[in-house]
Protein backbone atom coordinates (compact mmCIF):
# COMPACT_ATOMS: atom_id res chain seq x y z
CA UNK A 1 0.00 0.00 0.00
CA UNK A 2 2.73 2.70 1.10
CA UNK A 3 4.99 1.02 -1.47
CA UNK A 4 2.18 2.11 -4.52
CA UNK A 5 2.13 5.62 -3.11
CA UNK A 6 5.88 5.80 -2.71
CA UNK A 7 6.45 4.63 -6.62
CA UNK A 8 3.74 6.59 -8.25
CA UNK A 9 5.02 9.58 -6.03
CA UNK A 10 8.92 8.91 -7.96
CA UNK A 11 7.24 8.04 -10.84
CA UNK A 12 5.70 11.65 -10.83
CA UNK A 13 9.43 13.10 -9.20
CA UNK A 14 11.06 12.27 -12.28
CA UNK A 15 8.52 13.48 -15.13
CA UNK A 16 9.75 16.21 -17.09
CA UNK A 17 8.09 19.43 -17.72
CA UNK A 18 5.58 17.38 -19.97
CA UNK A 19 1.69 18.27 -19.02
CA UNK A 20 -0.14 15.51 -16.91
CA UNK A 21 -1.31 12.38 -18.12
CA UNK A 22 -4.74 12.15 -16.36
CA UNK A 23 -5.40 8.60 -17.46
CA UNK A 24 -2.33 8.05 -15.38
CA UNK A 25 -3.47 9.75 -12.96
CA UNK A 26 -6.81 8.18 -13.32
CA UNK A 27 -5.06 4.36 -12.59
CA UNK A 28 -2.72 5.61 -10.09
CA UNK A 29 -5.80 6.87 -8.08
CA UNK A 30 -7.51 3.16 -8.68
CA UNK A 31 -4.48 1.36 -7.60
CA UNK A 32 -4.38 3.55 -4.19
CA UNK A 33 -8.08 2.51 -3.93
CA UNK A 34 -7.58 -0.87 -4.25
CA UNK A 35 -4.49 -1.11 -2.05
CA UNK A 36 -6.63 1.00 0.73
CA UNK A 37 -9.70 -1.02 0.08
CA UNK A 38 -7.55 -4.35 0.58
CA UNK A 39 -5.42 -4.15 2.89
CA UNK A 40 -6.41 -1.17 5.44
CA UNK A 41 -7.65 -2.96 8.45
CA UNK A 42 -9.39 0.02 10.29
CA UNK A 43 -11.69 0.53 7.19
CA UNK A 44 -14.77 -0.63 8.43
CA UNK A 45 -13.89 0.54 11.96
CA UNK A 46 -13.65 4.36 10.62
CA UNK A 47 -16.27 4.24 8.11
CA UNK A 48 -14.72 5.22 5.33
CA UNK A 49 -16.67 5.64 2.36
CA UNK A 50 -14.34 4.92 -0.30
CA UNK A 51 -16.54 5.19 -3.22
CA UNK A 52 -17.08 8.65 -1.85
CA UNK A 53 -13.54 9.37 -1.59
CA UNK A 54 -13.12 8.14 -4.96
CA UNK A 55 -15.76 10.02 -6.81
CA UNK A 56 -14.55 13.48 -4.89
CA UNK A 57 -11.09 13.18 -6.07
CA UNK A 58 -11.69 11.59 -9.52
CA UNK A 59 -14.04 14.68 -10.69
CA UNK A 60 -10.51 17.18 -9.80
CA UNK A 61 -8.52 15.23 -11.83
CA UNK A 62 -9.12 17.50 -14.63
CA UNK A 63 -8.28 20.49 -12.93
CA UNK A 64 -4.17 18.84 -13.10
CA UNK A 65 -2.05 21.25 -14.30
CA UNK A 66 1.41 20.35 -13.45
CA UNK A 67 3.20 17.58 -11.81
CA UNK A 68 3.39 19.38 -8.79
CA UNK A 69 -0.17 19.24 -8.45
CA UNK A 70 -0.30 16.22 -9.16
CA UNK A 71 1.97 15.05 -6.43
CA UNK A 72 -0.52 17.50 -4.11
CA UNK A 73 -3.57 15.71 -5.41
CA UNK A 74 -2.38 12.81 -4.73
CA UNK A 75 -1.05 13.39 -1.27
CA UNK A 76 -4.19 14.97 -0.15
CA UNK A 77 -6.06 11.95 -1.41
CA UNK A 78 -4.25 10.03 0.89
CA UNK A 79 -4.51 11.92 3.59
CA UNK A 80 -8.24 12.48 3.59
CA UNK A 81 -8.38 8.43 3.45
CA UNK A 82 -5.96 8.36 6.49
CA UNK A 83 -7.41 11.31 8.24
CA UNK A 84 -10.66 10.20 8.78
CA UNK A 85 -11.92 9.92 12.38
Amino acid sequence: MKLTLIITLFTLTLANATPPNTQQIQADLTNILSDLKNNYIYQKDKGIDLNCLKQKYAQKIDTIKSEEQTVLFLRFYWMSFTTVI
